[in-house]
Parts: C-alpha cells; sequence; structure tokens
C-alpha cells in the first residue's frame, strides 16, 4: 500500500501566458463587447441584480476582515466576520470561503487548528496549525487516540515546521492572540476607532459602487488604516497627501510589487512617508 505524505505546496510565479491573436476582427470584437453589456443589465431580474450587489459587498467586507488578519488585528477580523455573518446572512460564507481557515487559525482552539489544517491552501498557515496539533496531541495522549486519523496525517508532516512555525504555534496554543512586537495592531485611540469606522462604510456602501480603482499597495483605505493606527489622527493629512501624491506614485516608471491577491500595484506604504513624525526610530502617538 503507498505510503502517504505530507500535502506540498506549489511556489513561485505562474508560467507566462502565451499572447494569442484575436482571430475576430477588431470592430466585430467590440461591437459584441458594448451589445452585452448593454443587454446584460437589461435582461437581468430585479432580485438578481440585488443579489448581485449583496454578494458584492460581502466580498469588500470579507477582503476587509483579510486585511485586518494581515495587520494582526486578529479581535477585530473576528468582530467584523460575526457582524457580517449578522448583516449579510445569505452571502456571507461563499465571501469569507478563502479566509476561514486564517480565521480558525486565529480561534487558538484544537477546532480551530483542525479547520485550518484540513481545508487550508496556504502553505503557513498549514504549517502552524499541523505544528499546533502536534503539541496537543502530545500533551493529551487521550485527544490524538479519539482523532487517530488526524493524529497520523499531522505526524507525517512533522519534519516540515521550521522554529519559526514552532513559535508561532506555542505562542497561539498559550492563548497570545496579540500582533507581533512592534505591530500597530489596534493602536491610534480615537483616530484609530474613527479610521475603523470610516473604512467600513467606505467598503460596505461606496466602493461597492465604484469597484476597486486604487493602484497602489497598500490601498488607499488600507493606507489610512495604517497610518491612523500607527499615528493617531494625523493619519487624516497622511491619507490626504497620499492622495495628491497619488498620480506621481503610479506613474509607468515606478516599480511594481503583486499583491496576496495576484494583482500588480506599485508599493507606496506608510513607513515611507513618516519618518518626519519619528525621533530616534519611535513613532509619536
Amino acid at each position: 500500500m503507498q505510503e502517504a505524505a505530507c500535502p506540498t505546496f506549489e511556489s513561485g510565479p505562474p508560467s507566462r501566458l502565451q499572447r494569442k491573436r484575436n482571430p475576430f476582427p477588431r470592430f466585430l470584437a467590440t461591437i459584441v463587447v458594448l451589445a452585452a453589456s448593454v443587454l446584460t443589465p437589461l435582461c437581468a431580474t430585479p432580485d438578481n441584480r440585488i443579489d448581485t450587489d449583496v454578494a458584492s459587498r460581502a466580498t469588500r467586507r470579507a477582503a476587509f476582515v483579510a486585511e485586518l488578519l494581515d495587520e494582526g488585528a486578529a479581535q477585530e477580523a473576528l468582530t467584523e466576520v460575526a457582524r457580517l455573518r449578522a448583516e449579510l446572512p445569505d452571502a456571507a460564507e461563499d465571501a469569507l470561503a478563502p479566509i476561514l481557515p486564517a480565521l480558525a487559525l486565529e480561534q487558538g482552539t484544537f477546532e480551530g487548528f483542525s479547520t485550518a489544517f484540513l481545508s487550508t491552501r496556504d502553505p503557513h498557515v498549514f504549517r502552524v496549525a499541523g505544528c499546533a496539533l502536534h503539541h496537543l496531541f502530545k500533551d493529551d495522549p487521550a485527544l490524538a487516540a479519539s482523532h487517530s486519523e488526524l493524529h497520523g496525517q499531522v505526524e507525517l508532516c512533522e519534519g516540515s515546521w521550521s522554529s519559526a512555525d514552532q513559535a508561532e504555534a506555542k505562542r497561539r496554543i498559550d492563548g497570545a492572540q496579540a500582533a507581533p512586537s512592534g505591530a500597530p495592531a489596534s493602536r491610534g485611540g480615537i483616530g484609530g476607532w474613527l479610521a475603523r469606522g470610516v473604512v467600513w462604510f467606505y467598503r460596505t456602501f461606496v466602493g461597492t459602487a465604484i469597484g476597486d480603482r486604487c493602484v497602489l499597495q497598500p490601498s488607499c483605505s488600507r493606507y489610512f488604516l495604517q497610518a491612523s493606527r500607527k499615528h493617531g489622527l494625523l493619519g487624516i493629512p497622511m491619507t490626504t497627501d497620499r492622495f495628491v501624491r497619488e498620480p506621481d506614485a503610479s506613474a509607468p516608471d515606478r516599480p511594481w510589487v503583486k499583491t496576496p491577491s495576484g494583482e500588480w500595484r506599485h508599493p507606496d506604504p506608510v513607513e515611507d512617508h513618516d519618518f518626519w513624525f519619528s525621533k530616534n526610530g519611535d513613532s509619536h502617538r
């Protein structure tokens, strides 16, 4: 019988696609596109348009949750998930599906680690969840016996955990859900609270209408969150300054970075523009 092995994840950029010549005349393709763009809204029923709007709102709210997780604001992310499920119950689960393993990991429980280990396609989440389960099984033989199949899968992956993975797994087991040292997490006082409210309103009501137009990384709404958490109310003039700089920051000759979602954007982090707030490396709050 073939022995099971620890799953592996592909890494690296995808292969470059070859450009293919369009076999149709350009004017015919243009007519088809224009006709489809005009007829599609007309043919859609009101219920379909409402469902599309709800799904779009849920998707943008889920993207906001993902950004909170990236910034280490786990408790805020879990709170936003609860709100999303209460306000948009029919669309929430589909929108949250890609980040459910990461959310499960943040729970710091056996059930959360199990869900993350079995469902994620993120190598980091997979390793940390597996390492956490390994320690839980080691400390509780009865738990390992009652989940023998899962225990066997975890043990197959024992050699793939780095020291950083093990340290994070132990931290999560111990219940240390705070962001890593030096991360802005939920700082900012009134400014941070105001930024979260403004960004929530924008992504729930405004962003669904105008779409994602920002070509900078992080996006302008996320930049506002980070600047407000780090510098409080000073995040407002910093974001205003960013709006003024955006045409220059997004010039074609500027460097590009690939976001976790696969989009290409111009890097413009908060750290590049708050040096004049700092003294000896420490930001005023």
